[in-house]
């Protein structure tokens, strides 16, 4: 089945706590389930990926970026997570990353 993506809008740590508490909502729906805490490990096999909103200001865009894109496209390399800015017609004042949990 195809299922809806979930959203979750806060600061970092809540949005952390957020996930602990999806796998572990996740790992006692299956049938092994295991009692304690969720490694982050666990959590980043059962969630999909993660995307992240990061208030960055439009007059900073353009420093990560980068001359022809090189900066972005490095960090994004180096992190292994997708970097997405908006266009400048948008005048959006943040960034998204989108990658798995432990990145």
């Amino acid at each position: 089945p195809s299922w809806p993506p979930v959203f979750t809008g806060a600061d970092a740590p809540a949005v952390l706590n957020a996930a602990h508490g999806l796998a572990d909502l996740l790992t006692k729906s299956a049938p092994s389930a295991s009692k304690g805490p969720t490694s982050l490990e666990t959590m980043s096999s059962l969630l999909d990926h993660v995307i992240l909103d990061v208030p960055l200001s439009r007059q900073k865009h353009a420093t990560l970026i980068g001359k022809r894109g090189l900066t972005l496209a490095t960090l994004s390399a180096e992190s292994k997570v997708r970097i997405m800015i908006p266009q400048k017609a948008a005048r959006l004042d943040l960034i998204q990353l989108e990658g798995d949990l432990l990145n």
